[in-house]
């Protein structure tokens, strides 16, 4: 991994992460992310938010649900405005009117 990816996952961990045994857990699972998937980490991409709620799981529960989560879920290769996104809001708007109704007005 390159040391300004690990630079940024480092900064994008310590801003949501509460205590420091859950930042080096996190911290450790990107950087393993990104060299066995030999990827560049992209700054804002979510992955970090994404992992915050597995955290208290043990690290190998943590990867796979990630791996899961990104491999399975997650669009690649999109614009931001692409139409991943608005089939994604289109189900939220049929199943759940209201919520849809908060994040477009966040927007």
């Amino acid at each position: 991994i390159e040391h300004k990816d690990r630079h940024v996952i480092v900064e994008e961990v310590n801003a949501i992460a509460e205590s420091q045994l859950e930042r080096k857990k996190l911290i450790r699972i990107l950087e393993y992310y990104c060299t066995a998937r030999n990827t560049r980490y992209k700054p804002g991409c979510g992955w970090a938010e994404l992992l915050l709620p597995l955290s208290p799981m043990s690290h190998g529960d943590i990867y796979s649900s990630f791996y899961a989560l990104i491999s399975k879920f997650v669009p690649r290769n999109c614009k931001a405005d692409g139409k991943p996104f608005h089939l994604f809001r289109l189900l939220l708007l049929y199943h759940d009117p209201e919520l849809c109704a908060f994040l477009d007005a966040k927007k």
